[in-house]
């Protein structure tokens, strides 16, 4: 529960979110093929954001990424960037000067139109 997905061409990416049986917060992602409706799991490479819930995330198509912020991984909300290169599925940390206030249970949307779009 209380994971953030986003749909990426083909697929559908869920990240974070509560286990199971356990209030600890997860820290992978998973892919569901919507042609196939079969699931896998992402495998990253280098080290990717920490566990959490409730974050935003955001399919950069331009770029083929996935763009993460925020969340709550059980004591506090978070104000971090995370982008998933998914050409060669590798996590970055997006570092800027300055980001908003710290969230969870947020909505974001990306809008890659141009002038007239």
């Amino acid at each position: 529960s209380n994971h953030a997905s986003v749909i990426c061409k083909d697929c559908m990416l869920v990240f974070g979110g509560w286990g199971d049986s356990t209030l600890i917060p997860l820290s992978h992602c998973e892919l569901l093929h919507l042609e196939t409706f079969c699931w896998t799991h992402c495998s990253t490479i280098g080290a990717g954001p920490p566990p959490r819930g409730n974050p935003t995330l955001v399919y950069f198509e331009s770029m083929h990424s996935v763009v993460m912020f925020g969340g709550w991984d059980g004591n506090v909300r978070l104000s971090d960037a995370w982008r998933l290169d998914m050409n060669s599925w590798r996590w970055e940390e997006i570092i800027t000067p300055s980001a908003p206030k710290a969230r969870s249970d947020h909505s974001a949307v990306l809008w890659e139109g141009g002038a007239d779009g």
